[in-house]
Protein backbone atom coordinates (compact mmCIF):
# COMPACT_ATOMS: atom_id res chain seq x y z
CA UNK A 1 0.00 0.00 0.00
CA UNK A 2 1.50 3.34 -1.04
CA UNK A 3 0.73 6.53 0.82
CA UNK A 4 0.85 9.47 -1.55
CA UNK A 5 1.31 13.18 -1.03
CA UNK A 6 4.62 13.12 0.83
CA UNK A 7 5.13 16.52 2.43
CA UNK A 8 7.20 15.86 5.54
CA UNK A 9 10.57 15.87 3.74
CA UNK A 10 13.34 16.51 6.29
CA UNK A 11 11.05 17.01 9.27
CA UNK A 12 11.52 14.02 11.62
CA UNK A 13 8.58 12.41 13.41
CA UNK A 14 9.15 11.27 17.02
CA UNK A 15 7.37 8.00 17.80
CA UNK A 16 7.23 6.96 21.45
CA UNK A 17 6.02 3.58 22.69
CA UNK A 18 5.05 3.34 26.37
CA UNK A 19 5.10 -0.41 27.03
CA UNK A 20 3.63 -2.02 30.14
CA UNK A 21 6.10 -4.63 31.39
CA UNK A 22 4.48 -5.28 34.77
CA UNK A 23 4.17 -8.81 36.11
CA UNK A 24 0.69 -9.34 34.70
CA UNK A 25 2.11 -8.97 31.17
CA UNK A 26 4.13 -12.18 31.47
CA UNK A 27 3.78 -15.11 29.10
CA UNK A 28 1.98 -14.71 25.79
CA UNK A 29 1.33 -10.99 26.29
CA UNK A 30 4.96 -9.92 26.57
CA UNK A 31 5.97 -12.33 23.82
CA UNK A 32 3.42 -10.78 21.48
CA UNK A 33 4.49 -7.28 22.50
CA UNK A 34 8.13 -8.07 21.67
CA UNK A 35 7.12 -9.51 18.30
CA UNK A 36 4.91 -6.50 17.60
CA UNK A 37 7.69 -4.02 18.31
CA UNK A 38 10.05 -5.97 16.06
CA UNK A 39 7.48 -5.87 13.24
CA UNK A 40 6.93 -2.12 13.72
CA UNK A 41 10.66 -1.43 13.46
CA UNK A 42 11.04 -3.67 10.43
CA UNK A 43 8.08 -2.10 8.62
CA UNK A 44 9.34 1.44 9.19
CA UNK A 45 12.93 0.44 8.41
CA UNK A 46 12.22 -1.00 4.96
CA UNK A 47 10.31 2.13 3.93
CA UNK A 48 12.79 4.53 2.32
CA UNK A 49 10.71 7.51 3.45
CA UNK A 50 10.49 6.60 7.13
CA UNK A 51 13.63 4.62 7.97
CA UNK A 52 15.69 7.72 8.80
CA UNK A 53 12.88 10.18 9.49
CA UNK A 54 10.79 8.36 12.10
CA UNK A 55 12.65 8.55 15.41
CA UNK A 56 11.69 5.79 17.83
CA UNK A 57 11.84 5.65 21.60
CA UNK A 58 10.58 2.74 23.71
CA UNK A 59 9.85 3.42 27.37
CA UNK A 60 9.01 0.39 29.52
CA UNK A 61 7.26 0.67 32.85
CA UNK A 62 6.88 -1.78 35.73
CA UNK A 63 8.34 -1.21 39.21
CA UNK A 64 10.43 1.47 37.55
CA UNK A 65 10.66 3.22 34.20
CA UNK A 66 13.38 2.60 31.63
CA UNK A 67 14.14 4.15 28.26
CA UNK A 68 15.01 0.82 26.67
CA UNK A 69 15.35 2.38 23.22
CA UNK A 70 16.79 5.87 23.17
CA UNK A 71 15.21 8.25 20.66
CA UNK A 72 16.86 7.52 17.31
CA UNK A 73 16.00 6.85 13.65
CA UNK A 74 14.41 3.43 13.22
CA UNK A 75 17.19 2.48 10.81
CA UNK A 76 19.58 2.47 13.78
CA UNK A 77 17.34 0.80 16.39
CA UNK A 78 18.43 -2.41 18.07
CA UNK A 79 15.53 -3.71 20.11
CA UNK A 80 16.09 -5.42 23.45
CA UNK A 81 13.83 -8.25 24.59
CA UNK A 82 11.37 -6.84 27.10
CA UNK A 83 10.86 -8.80 30.32
CA UNK A 84 8.23 -8.44 33.02
CA UNK A 85 8.24 -7.73 36.73
CA UNK A 86 6.39 -5.95 39.50
CA UNK A 87 3.85 -3.17 39.34
CA UNK A 88 2.59 -0.57 36.85
CA UNK A 89 4.31 2.84 37.12
CA UNK A 90 2.36 4.37 34.23
CA UNK A 91 2.37 7.91 35.60
CA UNK A 92 6.16 7.97 35.76
CA UNK A 93 6.29 6.66 32.18
CA UNK A 94 4.18 9.62 31.07
CA UNK A 95 6.47 11.96 32.99
CA UNK A 96 9.51 10.41 31.30
CA UNK A 97 7.89 10.82 27.88
CA UNK A 98 7.23 14.50 28.55
CA UNK A 99 10.80 15.11 29.69
CA UNK A 100 12.08 13.50 26.52
CA UNK A 101 9.72 15.27 24.12
CA UNK A 102 10.17 18.69 25.69
CA UNK A 103 13.98 18.55 25.57
CA UNK A 104 15.13 20.77 22.67
CA UNK A 105 18.46 18.95 22.60
CA UNK A 106 16.65 15.75 21.66
CA UNK A 107 13.62 17.06 19.77
CA UNK A 108 14.58 19.76 17.22
CA UNK A 109 12.07 22.54 16.65
CA UNK A 110 11.53 21.34 13.06
CA UNK A 111 10.17 17.97 14.25
CA UNK A 112 6.59 17.05 13.48
CA UNK A 113 4.15 16.70 16.37
CA UNK A 114 4.88 13.32 18.03
CA UNK A 115 2.91 10.08 17.97
CA UNK A 116 2.72 8.26 21.33
CA UNK A 117 1.53 4.65 21.73
CA UNK A 118 0.49 3.39 25.16
CA UNK A 119 -0.14 -0.34 25.68
CA UNK A 120 -1.15 -1.67 29.10
CA UNK A 121 -3.03 -4.60 30.61
CA UNK A 122 -3.55 -3.20 34.10
CA UNK A 123 -4.18 -0.26 36.34
CA UNK A 124 -1.55 2.33 37.30
CA UNK A 125 0.00 1.75 40.71
CA UNK A 126 1.37 5.29 40.91
CA UNK A 127 -0.11 8.77 40.53
CA UNK A 128 -0.96 9.34 36.88
CA UNK A 129 -3.39 12.27 36.75
CA UNK A 130 -0.75 14.96 37.26
CA UNK A 131 1.73 13.57 34.71
CA UNK A 132 -1.06 13.10 32.16
CA UNK A 133 -2.33 16.66 32.70
CA UNK A 134 1.21 17.98 32.25
CA UNK A 135 1.62 15.95 29.06
CA UNK A 136 -1.68 17.11 27.58
CA UNK A 137 -1.26 20.78 28.49
CA UNK A 138 2.35 21.19 27.35
CA UNK A 139 2.64 23.80 24.60
CA UNK A 140 4.72 21.59 22.31
CA UNK A 141 3.81 18.04 23.35
CA UNK A 142 0.11 18.48 24.15
CA UNK A 143 -0.90 18.13 20.52
CA UNK A 144 0.73 14.70 20.15
CA UNK A 145 -1.38 11.97 18.59
CA UNK A 146 -1.88 9.52 21.47
CA UNK A 147 -3.03 5.97 20.68
CA UNK A 148 -4.00 3.57 23.46
CA UNK A 149 -4.36 -0.21 23.65
CA UNK A 150 -6.08 -2.02 26.50
CA UNK A 151 -4.62 -5.51 26.72
CA UNK A 152 -7.14 -7.93 28.22
CA UNK A 153 -10.36 -7.26 30.10
CA UNK A 154 -8.69 -6.00 33.29
CA UNK A 155 -6.96 -2.99 31.74
CA UNK A 156 -8.05 0.37 33.13
CA UNK A 157 -9.93 1.78 30.15
CA UNK A 158 -10.82 4.91 32.14
CA UNK A 159 -7.16 5.89 32.37
CA UNK A 160 -6.45 4.88 28.78
CA UNK A 161 -9.46 6.88 27.55
CA UNK A 162 -8.17 9.92 29.41
CA UNK A 163 -4.81 9.43 27.68
CA UNK A 164 -6.03 8.83 24.12
CA UNK A 165 -6.47 11.63 21.59
CA UNK A 166 -9.92 12.40 20.19
CA UNK A 167 -9.05 11.00 16.74
CA UNK A 168 -9.29 7.37 17.82
CA UNK A 169 -10.96 5.39 20.64
CA UNK A 170 -9.12 3.15 23.06
CA UNK A 171 -8.67 -0.20 21.32
CA UNK A 172 -8.76 -3.56 23.07
CA UNK A 173 -6.79 -6.75 22.49
CA UNK A 174 -8.15 -9.82 24.27
CA UNK A 175 -5.59 -12.19 22.75
CA UNK A 176 -1.93 -11.97 21.64
CA UNK A 177 -2.73 -11.81 17.93
CA UNK A 178 -4.75 -8.65 18.47
CA UNK A 179 -1.74 -6.99 20.10
CA UNK A 180 0.07 -7.55 16.81
CA UNK A 181 -2.94 -6.20 14.91
CA UNK A 182 -2.87 -2.98 16.97
CA UNK A 183 0.82 -2.36 16.30
CA UNK A 184 0.44 -3.09 12.60
CA UNK A 185 -2.38 -0.54 12.44
CA UNK A 186 -0.41 1.97 14.53
CA UNK A 187 2.49 1.63 12.09
CA UNK A 188 0.22 2.66 9.22
CA UNK A 189 -1.09 5.58 11.26
CA UNK A 190 2.49 6.69 11.90
CA UNK A 191 3.36 6.46 8.21
CA UNK A 192 0.28 8.44 7.25
CA UNK A 193 1.04 11.16 9.79
CA UNK A 194 4.64 11.45 8.63
CA UNK A 195 3.94 11.40 4.92
CA UNK A 196 1.22 14.03 5.20
CA UNK A 197 3.48 16.41 7.07
CA UNK A 198 1.52 15.83 10.28
CA UNK A 199 -1.92 16.66 8.92
CA UNK A 200 -3.60 13.31 8.24
CA UNK A 201 -4.05 12.04 11.78
CA UNK A 202 -7.32 10.16 11.39
CA UNK A 203 -7.11 8.56 7.95
CA UNK A 204 -6.52 4.94 9.03
CA UNK A 205 -9.67 3.36 10.56
CA UNK A 206 -8.78 0.88 13.32
CA UNK A 207 -9.50 -2.82 12.84
CA UNK A 208 -13.07 -3.68 13.78
CA UNK A 209 -11.99 -6.52 16.05
CA UNK A 210 -10.10 -4.09 18.30
CA UNK A 211 -13.09 -1.80 18.92
CA UNK A 212 -15.14 -2.52 22.04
Amino acid sequence: MEIKGIEAQARPLPLLVLADTSGSMSGAKISSLNQSLAALVQDLRVDEQTKDSVMLSVISFDDSVSEVVSLQPVSKVSLPTLATRGQTCMGEAMRTALRQLSDPARIPARCLTPVILLASDGQPTDHWQGPLNDLQSHAKVGGALRLALAIGRDADTKVLSAFASVEYPVLQADNPEKIKSFFKWATWVTKTVYKSGGRNRNQQPPPDDLIF
